[in-house]
């Protein structure tokens, strides 16, 4: 079973990537932007909670959307499937 994972027999994955500046208290502080991407389940995972993964940089996003695949494709639970996204290369 694929947990949190929304791989179905086509293979199609869903994630929601949500980016999101965040007001800032002090006048003159630099911006801090972050996010994170949750799977979204389908098929007979519907009713599971998909994997969320934050993230501050844009960058690491290919790297986090790859792991969550790889994650998927492996049959793996929604553990943490990250140590450093951003480390993750392709094949």
């Amino acid at each position: 079973m694929r947990h949190g994972c929304a791989a179905t027999r086509t293979e199609t994955y869903r994630f929601v990537v949500v980016y999101i500046r965040e007001g800032r208290e002090i006048e003159g502080a630099a911006e801090v932007w972050r996010g994170h991407v949750t799977s979204v389940p389908s098929g007979p995972n519907a009713d599971e909670a998909g994997s969320r993964v934050p993230f501050k940089d844009l960058d690491e996003l290919p790297g986090i959307l790859r792991s969550l695949v790889r994650t998927c494709d492996a049959g793996a639970g929604p553990a943490s499937p990250l140590g450093s996204a951003a480390g993750v290369e392709d094949d």
